[in-house]
């Protein structure tokens, strides 16, 4: 454990606080104070909760049930090592999780529209399942199947050799194998994955309101966006949205919480290389994971390319739009990375304080289990005095996105601080390098790679979020994702065809950087 001096970390205990208050606590205090709890039972706004459940909650059984044996392949797969094959099998499974939602709701209207490509390929019934529960249901599986099968691939893989040669032993094979071996030691780790997915589900706003069409079908969230932004302003109704929201999306989060303790980090996993032929199962294991992908590569479709080339309008459009997301992304990466390395100081206070850190760092975690449009919500009404949402404000967006981000970074930088190399930093103290040099020389080269894939995770987030954009945009304020958003509904679709072509490879740019990142941890590491 990392040993600073009292009142630097004392400081970052402050500083933390502080943010946490103005970030989290303040909002939500004023979101309660505008409740009209009388509203909180109203028939509409249960029916809507119900909806949400209901669609979250197939959309999570779908995801687990595909995601848990594709895990296991996978895992098993790499369990005696990793062939280049894998890592771009891991790319796959990954890449799914960084597309935008308006990416993947544009990628869903191009197939399953009535003039759509299966449309265009003969398959007309698909088109049914287009703006109903069903098409949300199908993209919310495309989007977290993918992220269970990841996790749970490397809980397999962390399998102790031994338990495998004992099942082999006592002549364990196929469903036994599975129900003694496997699953007992996955199934915290898959179950974790479940629990997030369906809070992520219950929080999705971008796919509901373009693919679900509307009032055909509407969440909690799309509700309370309708009662801000659409219509008659009604702050108490969209309170009671919000109360319901934090509800279902929080009791989930923090048994999350609970269950993490057991799940395998993002980055970090360290694997042996392997070398030799190809094999066969491999290749179709990858080319399997490769259909998750084949929706958004719609998006990549010639026109797309041939618009930029002549239609200077859309080049300037997607320019400023493009500009805006940027700095968005750069100003959100930063803060957030920023804020997470001052919480990780002040966790180092409760260094010999076990149990109190622990409740520290799940405190800090909650945000990530708030609905950005919840939390936004609370920004409107306890800094309204200082900021006009209908005017629009960069820095709204980018303090309620940073206030999303920042616990998954902190989850990420906490275990590099937790192990760091304290006796050869005190070596290197006492021959004569300031601790500045010290840290630069031993611990940097561990660090510089997994912060940059902090970087990298949150860009790609920021790059695609829509729903702290549609709160606090303006006519002169309007980033990339909320422009093709609009495009959809005005059906300009050769221009969203453009928009979202360039998006897509942005956001796969950065997504394929966070495992480069992933990639040098691993060879600093060794």
């Amino acid at each position: 454990m990392i040993r600073i001096p009292f009142l630097l970390g004392g400081g970052a205990l402050v500083v933390t606080v502080i943010l946490f208050s103005v970030g989290i606590l303040i909002p939500l205090a004023a979101i309660f104070a505008q409740t009209d709890f009388s509203k909180i039972g109203d028939p509409v706004i249960l029916a809507v909760a119900r909806a949400t459940v209901w669609q979250a909650l197939w959309s999570t059984v779908f995801s687990g049930l595909v995601g848990l044996p594709l895990g296991i392949w996978f895992g098993r797969s790499i369990r005696n090592g990793v062939r280049p094959i894998h890592r771009v099998t891991e790319v796959f499974l990954a890449l799914p999780f960084g597309i935008p939602t308006v990416i993947a709701a544009f990628a869903w209207v191009s197939w399953l529209g009535r003039s759509g490509i299966l449309a265009k390929w003969g398959f007309h019934g698909p088109s049914e399942i287009l703006y109903s529960l069903n098409g949300i249901i199908l993209a919310h599986v495309f989007f977290n199947a993918p992220w269970v099968a990841l996790f749970v691939s490397y809980a397999v893989s962390n399998i102790p050799n031994s338990h495998w040669e004992a099942a082999a032993t006592m002549g364990s094979r196929g469903i036994h194998r599975f129900c003694y071996l496997i699953f007992p030691w996955i199934k915290r780790t898959w179950l974790g994955s479940l629990v997030q997915v369906f809070s992520l589900c219950s929080m999705s706003f971008a796919l509901v309101l373009l693919l679900g069409g509307g009032p055909p079908v509407q969440t909690l969230e799309t509700a309370l966006y309708s009662k801000i932004r659409l219509g008659t302003l009604d702050i108490s109704g969209a309170a009671a949205c919000a109360f319901w929201e934090m509800l279902i999306t929080l009791t989930p989060w923090i048994l999350f919480l609970w269950i993490e303790r057991d799940r395998p980090a993002l980055l970090g996993t360290e694997r042996s290389k392997i070398t030799g032929p190809l094999k066969k199962w491999d290749v179709l294991l990858s080319g399997v994971c490769f259909l998750f992908l084949v929706p958004y590569l719609s998006v990549l479709s010639p026109r797309s390319f041939l618009n930029w080339i002549v239609d200077s309008r859309l080049r300037i459009d997607l320019g400023s739009a493009l500009e805006i997301s940027l700095k968005l992304c750069a100003v959100t990466s930063i803060l957030s990375v920023v804020s997470a390395l001052i919480a990780v100081g002040a966790a180092l206070v409760f260094s010999r304080q076990g149990f109190l850190r622990k409740i520290f760092l799940s405190v800090l975690a909650v945000p990530s289990g708030i609905s950005i449009l919840v939390l936004g919500l609370g920004f409107w009404l306890a800094y309204g005095n200082w900021i006009d949402p209908f005017a629009g404000s960069f820095w709204a967006i980018a303090s309620l996105q940073t206030t999303i981000y920042f616990p998954i970074v902190l989850r990420i930088l906490w275990p590099l601080a937790n192990q760091s190399r304290l006796r050869l930093l005190e070596s290197a103290v006492l021959l004569g390098s300031s601790p500045q040099e010290a840290f630069l020389e031993i611990e940097w080269p561990r660090w510089r790679p997994v912060v940059l894939s902090s970087l990298a995770i949150v860009a790609a987030g920021s790059m695609g979020e829509v729903a702290a954009v549609s709160l606090f945009y303006s006519e002169n304020l309007v980033p990339l994702p909320l422009l093709i958003s609009r495009w959809m509904s005005q059906y300009r679709f050769e221009d969203g065809h453009a928009a979202s072509a360039l998006l897509f490879m942005v956001s796969v740019l950065v997504t394929v950087e966070v495992f480069l990142g992933r990639s040098r941890f691993e060879r600093t590491n060794r």
